[in-house]
């Protein structure tokens, strides 16, 4: 929410300068393109988190009690096995990055490539917590 709000007034000022003082700030781009990395990867965090995400519930609706469960374990260890690959694979880009600088703000790349890392990491946990969670309930269920 920070981030949408700083992208909102950075983008605003910008237009008044440009408009009223036939101006720019040359850094704007590289610092809104930041701020849009951690308003959608933080946002992506807080639905996965809340798990508000997008599910096909008219097919779990049709499956039994013992399939809606194997369907979310499925699910939850699919999320977590493609959270830690993709996290994997953004470590070494972070890695790649290191030392270089955007052109004009002279932004590290590494903070473009952080708010994904530590979404991966966020999102890994969780999707580790709820197949083990998941499996204790039914644990408890038998």
């Amino acid at each position: 929410m920070v981030c949408l709000v700083l992208l909102l007034a950075l983008n605003s000022i910008e237009i008044v300068i440009r408009y009223f003082f036939d101006s720019s700030n040359i850094w704007s781009q590289e610092v809104s393109l930041l701020l849009v990395c951690g308003t959608i990867f933080f946002g992506f965090a807080k639905i996965v988190i809340d798990q508000e995400d997008i599910a096909i519930s008219f097919l779990v609706n049709f499956l039994t009690e013992k399939g809606r469960y194997t369907a979310e374990i499925l699910v939850n260890a699919l999320l977590a096995f493609t959270a830690g690959y993709m996290f994997y694979h953004t470590i070494l880009l972070m890695r790649i990055q290191s030392g270089q600088k955007t052109l004009l703000a002279e932004i590290p790349y590494f903070y473009y490539s952080f708010p994904l890392a530590i979404v991966l990491m966020v999102v890994l946990l969780q999707g580790i917590v709820q197949t083990v969670y998941l499996f204790q309930q039914r644990r408890k269920l038998v």
